[in-house]
């Protein structure tokens, strides 16, 4: 199977990394901005951690607050004209996938010029843009070593995204320390969107031995952690956060699937956390698609979920949505049959996902799932 990898991203993961930031700013320049989200990096004291780093250091900087949750174009578009006359070398993303796909998005703007809806995919971005240093404070998206900006296009109302290998980060620092400040139902959905990653790479059409690699690593850490008593210790912490940045090297390769094609009107619509979003919507496609890989690649899983069958993986993943109490149905999190046609059409849009789901995708097969996902999985376990 073999296949292509480029990853141009210095990584470095382990406790208090984040003290590495001055000396790694300095391999591209000495003026930045750093970009934080509403409040998280100000309260646990991270805007002046950093602020001194990069002081000692000689760089001189300036912040920007207040990224918002699945970042409007709008907010990028703006962002990207207020900082255009400060001549920065680069940019520092501290936050979650929101903070890091906004940075992105705001040096392809800052580069290339424009505005950002003009580089939403299908087109691709080929050219040298500012480089990203990612700093994530969540263990979800693995955004800091992805080709993917996520950014609500504001006018459509629903996710779109920008692709191209210039807006791979330039350097990661994976500091688990962070983690300890997520309320633990944060913490668990971006794990589980870390999950997602992992096991649609998996089985998506673009997987390749190398995807392979970081998806069954990224899924053996996880579900090692998420099968004990979930106080987290440091270590567990560690393996959480070098999980999700696997996955995101998987995802890198392989792209994602329906699942996150059902999941984003989760998000646009009802407002409901992405990592979470793909949970709620998760077992009715993977049973799909478990049937479609090769028998070699469901073998690996078996033994990875200790399963002696692929019915049986299914039954273990659920097995782990009720432990972390993730919601029985979508209509737990305010959507109702009214919507379904609505919800199809939505789907439908992300050709770029169903295109590389491992069974065929039409508009049957996505109301199957969303009338499913509104049954709820407790209901659609049944027929295991």
């Amino acid at each position: 199977m073999a296949g292509y990898h480029y990853l141009p991203t210095r990584i470095w993961v382990g406790f208090n990394v984040i003290d590495k930031l001055g000396d790694v700013v300095r391999r591209y320049g000495k003026n930045v901005v750093l970009l934080f989200s509403r409040s998280f990096a100000r309260r646990y004291g991270y805007i002046d951690r950093l602020g001194r780093i990069l002081k000692d250091a000689g760089i001189s900087f300036k912040v920007y607050e207040g990224i918002l949750p699945n970042p409007p174009s709008t907010q990028c578009n703006d962002l990207a004209s207020r900082i255009r006359n400060l001549n920065i070398d680069a940019i520092v993303a501290f936050g979650g996938g929101s903070v890091i796909d906004a940075a992105k998005a705001i040096s392809v703007v800052l580069s290339l010029g424009g505005s950002v809806e003009d580089y939403f995919y299908p087109n691709i971005v080929t050219e040298e843009i500012l480089p990203v240093i990612a700093i994530p404070t969540t263990c979800g998206t693995g955004s800091e070593v992805t080709k993917y900006a996520l950014i609500t296009d504001v006018a459509k109302k629903k996710k779109a995204v920008i692709v191209g290998e210039p807006l791979i980060p330039k350097a990661a620092l994976v500091d688990p320390q962070v983690l300890k400040h997520l309320p633990k139902k944060l913490l668990t959905w971006t794990v589980l969107d870390a999950f997602s990653h992992a096991i649609e790479a998996y089985m998506s059409k673009s997987a390749n031995d190398f995807s392979d690699i970081y998806g069954l690593k990224a899924l053996e850490l996880i579900t090692e952690v998420l099968s004990g008593d979930l106080k987290l210790s440091d270590d567990e912490l560690l393996k959480l956060h070098l999980a999700s940045t696997l996955a995101g090297m998987a995802i890198n390769i392989a792209g994602t699937t329906l699942i996150h094609a059902l999941g984003y009107y989760l998000t646009t619509h009802h407002d409901v956390h992405h990592g979470l979003s793909n949970a709620l919507v998760m077992p009715y496609v993977l049973a799909r698609n478990i049937r479609a890989i090769s028998k070699v690649k469901v073998r690996k899983l078996t033994s990875l979920f200790n399963a002696k069958e692929g019915e049986e993986i299914m039954k273990r993943i659920t097995k782990i949505l009720d432990k972390l109490e993730i919601p029985n149905s979508i209509s737990d999190v305010g959507v109702k049959v009214s919507e379904v046609d609505n919800y199809v059409e939505e789907v439908v849009s992300y050709k770029r996902n169903l295109d590389n789901n491992p069974i065929s995708v039409d508009k049957k097969l996505i109301r199957d799932l969303v009338i499913e996902a509104l049954k709820g999985r407790r209901e659609f376990m049944k027929k295991f």
